[in-house]
């Protein structure tokens, strides 16, 4: 066994205790119901295995130290770092592909980290997504497919009539497009496909491989638009209720094979040449030997510093809740019954410091509404957004929306949601907090969050989330009226808090 290769093996050792938080988080990703990533396991036992292979082989072949290498792998576990103390576990995924490759040219040299390369790329297509970035991707995606299926409905002549979500028919049918619709597994499915098949197995340059994974997204998205224009054309001919289910599915299959076989075509057809192989060079070196003081010192550090980031975690109590106190017992004439969490839920939250209430009026008439105060002070993770928990309820959403309202405190910008399961339709108003800056944006909010942290505040965050279930006569925009004068007076009470 070469230097190298025994360096690998502690340096894989490393990597496995030191990015086991974020394994343990990739592996809920992929095996959580309906994952978008269920493909996940193949891809990287796949992608680590044969990338091992390449690492063994470069390395004792004739190469050099990789000192881009070396730069790649501090950033990588740079990043990681930065991941594990903001615990932002997808920030950590994706720095796991750049610091192997780094560790590759760092301990094996330049032929073990060109003959890795490949197949650490293929990793990528295992690590999931943000939630938040892949449920804006979803809903785009499923917009813009019902868009072009129902212009070629149209086309068709089906007299389909759209609203929002909802596709009619006619005869009193109507189809709703849930998020199943969206495409987005097929997508990162095909994607991943079309990368294994480009740097596999066609023999050309790279510019040509990048262009035929480029087109794998156009060729899902077309293919899921003729898939929802097939299932509309079902439903016109059989109805809604006969198309449930495996029609679904049925409708998928020829369409994304006949995308992938245009791609196999456009393989052989696309201009382009095969990378020529490398002359051998008289005189190469000898294989890279690194010393192994100077590789086991910067291991030890990392492992170090990632046991030192993670270990706070397992020793953390949950702080005792005052939302409570704070947030009023009756609102606008509505008088506020405290809910249960199951511990499933506790543990999904990953906090107890969460109020959750039911705002009943003594009359049956208006609507009852529900709140969610989710607080995480120093704890990231979790404040979610809100299609987290309609999405894991089974809802589809069918609408986003955004609004600015008027508080005590000043202008209140608020997030909209609307979900559908099963007949029943519900209206979702929600913010975040830290300090006193309100968003309705996730992104900006997890901006606040770190500004807070590294202003000295701990890193304080709020998500105030408000619902109620739409009655069939109720007009929607007098119930949005309602939700965001409820989440108005809540925040006001819920303004410093710490």
């Amino acid at each position: 066994m070469s230097r190298a290769v025994a360096l690998g093996i502690v340096a894989a050792a490393v990597f496995a205790v030191s990015y086991s938080p974020t394994f343990t988080w990739a592996f809920d990703r992929w095996f959580a119901e309906g994952s978008t990533y269920g493909h996940g396991p193949l891809v990287a036992a796949i992608a680590l295995v044969a990338a091992a292979r390449g690492f063994r082989s470069g390395a004792r072949s004739c190469g050099e130290r990789s000192r881009f290498g070396i730069s790649l792998l501090l950033a990588g576990l740079g990043i990681h770092m930065a991941g594990l103390f903001f615990r932002i576990d997808s920030l950590s995924g994706f720095s796991f592909p750049l610091a192997l490759l780094g560790a590759c040219g760092a301990l094996g040299g330049r032929d073990a980290s060109a003959r890795a390369r490949p197949w650490i790329g293929f990793l990528l297509f295992a690590i999931p997504l943000p939630l938040k970035v892949l449920y804006d991707l979803s809903f785009f995606l499923k917009e813009r497919s019902t868009d072009v299926a129902v212009v070629l409905a149209k086309t068709l002549g089906t007299g389909l009539v759209r609203d929002g979500a909802s596709l009619h028919l006619g005869a009193g049918e109507t189809l709703v497009v849930g998020d199943a619709c969206s495409g987005i597994r097929s997508l990162v499915a095909f994607a991943a496909l079309a990368y294994f098949y480009a740097f596999f197995i066609v023999r050309r340059s790279f510019l040509h491989r990048l262009a035929l994974v480029s087109l794998a997204v156009p060729a899902a998205f077309l293919s899921n638009a003729l898939r929802l224009l097939g299932i509309v054309l079902a439903a016109k001919a059989l109805g809604t209720q006969r198309i449930e289910g495996l029609v679904h599915e049925i409708a998928a299959i020829p369409l994304y094979l006949g995308a992938f076989a245009g791609l196999l075509v456009l393989g052989g057809r696309l201009p382009g040449r095969a990378p020529k192989a490398a002359d051998p060079q008289p005189g190469a070196p000898g294989p890279y030997r690194p010393r192994l003081g100077r590789s086991l010192a910067p291991l030890g550090i990392f492992l170090a510093a990632s046991v030192g980031l993670f270990l706070p975690r397992l020793f953390e109590t949950p702080r005792r809740t005052t939302l409570d106190r704070v947030v009023p017992r009756e609102i606008g004439g509505l008088v506020g019954r405290d809910l249960l969490l199951t511990e499933r839920e506790i543990a999904l939250l990953g906090t107890r410091d969460v109020l959750y209430r039911r705002y009943e009026a003594r009359e049956p008439d208006p609507a009852a509404i529900q709140l969610a105060v989710v607080r995480g002070a120093g704890e990231r993770h979790v404040v979610h957004p809100p299609d987290a928990c309609y999405v894991g309820s089974g809802y589809d959403i069918v609408g986003r929306g955004e609004s600015v309202v008027e508080s005590a405190e000043g202008p209140l910008p608020l997030g909209r949601l609307t979900g559908f399961r099963a007949g029943e339709k519900v209206i979702c108003t929600y913010t975040y907090l830290s300090g006193r800056r309100v968003t309705a944006s996730y992104f900006r909010h997890q901006i606040d969050y770190l500004l807070d942290a590294l202003r000295g505040g701990g890193g304080r965050s709020v998500l105030l989330r408000v619902d109620m279930a739409l009655a069939p006569e109720e007009n929607p925009r007098e119930a949005e009226a309602r939700l965001e004068a409820f989440a108005a007076t809540v925040l006001d009470s819920l303004r410093g808090i710490p």
